[in-house]
């Protein structure tokens, strides 16, 4: 059998990158206010019968409770943008904007401030979640990983465009591609949190990023896997501004689980 060409491997690599986006964004949602233009991310969980929305406790803050805005994943498959170019070329034409926010209904907040996690509960399950499913926690880990290898995904506020005239809105999602680190930085707290470098030219604007998962795919080179076996292993709460090529750092998922047993 000859071997596979660069064009084969290439298109072999968009495919596999294409299905652990689509794969993960069936948990992905943007939450906005109510006003202002600030947007967050954040992942659909499940305890038992209870339903969650977890995300950063700095995003959940921001939130007016009686008047959240979700923007859940549309039916079709997600919309991989490559450059900006092509964003801006998306932005421009309102047709796009096929997703509406609409109101979650949320029943109360558990919240860890000094972790930057929160736990929305969910009052029902809003028939918006049609297309979407909800990751079970007990699934969910940071230790005993079977390598370093993670994808993040989250809602830019750069990649978000509100068509005023409908209340539409275009949300894109972007997907990084990963690799756990580690610091030695007076402010990072490895039993807490996790570092990830990732693998894109231009420097990434992270501003609603905050909030999204953090996702362990299974392990390269696998010739079959499914969608459930991502592991959900941690919550993106920010990144290192100031240090060459801006490092995510991720509250480690057992932090969200200990919520439900305060």
């Amino acid at each position: 059998m000859d071997k596979p060409g660069f064009r084969d491997l290439k298109a072999e690599a968009l495919a596999v990158r294409d299905g652990m986006a689509n794969a993960v964004a069936r948990y992905a949602v943007a939450l906005v206010p109510a006003t202002g233009p600030t947007i967050g991310s954040g992942v659909l969980v499940s305890h038992g019968t209870d339903l969650f929305v977890a995300t950063a406790e700095h995003v959940a803050d921001a939130l007016d409770l009686d008047d959240i805005r979700c923007i859940p994943k549309p039916p079709q498959p997600v919309n991989i943008i490559e450059h900006r170019d092509e964003r801006y070329r998306h932005l421009i034409r309102p047709d796009l904007a096929d997703t509406v926010a609409f109101r979650l209904p949320v029943a109360n907040v558990l919240a860890d401030a000094a972790a930057d996690v929160a736990l929305l509960r969910l009052n029902g399950h809003p028939a918006e979640f049609r297309s979407m499913e909800f990751y079970p926690l007990e699934r969910a880990r940071s230790t005993e990983l079977p390598h370093d290898r993670v994808v993040v995904c989250g809602f830019p506020f750069d990649l978000t465009l509100v068509f005023r005239p409908t209340r539409q809105s275009a949300v894109f999602s972007r997907t990084l591609w990963g690799k756990l680190t580690t610091t030695v930085r007076e402010n990072f707290d490895p039993d807490r949190q996790l570092l990830i470098t990732y693998e894109v030219d231009e420097v990434m604007d992270g501003h609603g990023m905050s909030g999204g998962g953090v996702w362990m795919p299974p392990r390269p080179g696998t010739d079959l896997w499914n969608p459930d076996d991502q592991i959900l292993v941690g919550l993106q709460i920010g990144c290192f501004e100031k240090t060459a090529g801006r490092p995510l750092v991720a509250t480690r998922i057992e932090r969200v689980r200990r919520l439900l047993v305060k």
